[in-house]
């Protein structure tokens, strides 16, 4: 089930993302980068985005699996966790946005992604525009779908 963030749920969002990024993000990122990411994504700055954003999550059998959220037209902090990858959780959270910008009458959907999840926009029909980097936090690639 996907449902809007609540603040009881800082905790779990705050750990799927720390755990998804050592696990899953590991292989394109050095850890300094997974580390300077995974203190930006403590409860407490939850708490804080959620004030800016539409926060979402993927929740079964009241286990946090994924999370994904929203400012505009542009998607933010998605993850889901690594041990159920490719079970089409990740799928379910970008229809659910893509549904949800058609509703409100948008027409594209915009998102900086790291490199480990390249490979599952472009399957989505994200298209790259570009790419960005730092050393703080990382290469990651613009990528731009028209709805």
């Amino acid at each position: 089930m996907i449902r809007r963030f609540e603040p009881e749920d800082a905790e779990k969002v705050s750990s799927l993302i720390r755990n998804t990024l050592m696990v899953s993000n590991a292989r394109d990122y050095d850890v300094e980068v997974i580390l300077n990411l995974q203190k930006i994504y403590s409860p407490h700055r939850l708490l804080s985005l959620a004030q800016t954003r539409e926060i979402y999550v993927y929740e079964k059998h009241r286990r946090m699996f994924g999370t994904i959220s929203l400012e505009g037209e542009t998607i933010y902090s998605f993850f889901v966790s690594p041990d159920r990858q490719n079970e089409g959780i990740g799928t379910a959270m970008m229809e659910f946005l893509e549904e949800t910008i058609r509703k409100r009458g948008g027409s594209c959907l915009h998102i900086d992604a790291s490199l480990t999840a390249v490979p599952f926009y472009r399957r989505r029909g994200f298209l790259v525009t570009g790419t960005r980097g730092d050393g703080r936090f990382g290469r990651t690639v613009h990528m731009r779908k028209l709805l």
